[in-house]
């Protein structure tokens, strides 16, 4: 299933928002930005540069620019 790393921001709306619209399956998985969670070392492994959103793929493909996703 594919994950949503979200923060609530305008950057992770946008990519929440065409989830919602298209009806597809996902996860959202909350960030906490505020204690330092996107610097932890399992989220630096999904995106080297720690910044919110990231979505998960099926564990095959992770896509870490809102532009992106």
């Amino acid at each position: 299933m594919r994950k949503l790393h979200y923060h609530p921001s305008n950057a992770s709306m946008a990519p929440h928002l065409l989830l919602e619209e298209i009806g597809a399956p996902f996860e959202l998985v909350f960030v906490d930005r505020a204690h330092g969670a996107h610097k932890s070392a399992a989220y630096l492994a999904l995106n080297p540069n720690g910044l919110i959103p990231v979505l998960e793929e099926d564990g095959d493909l992770v896509l870490f620019e809102t532009a992106a996703i």
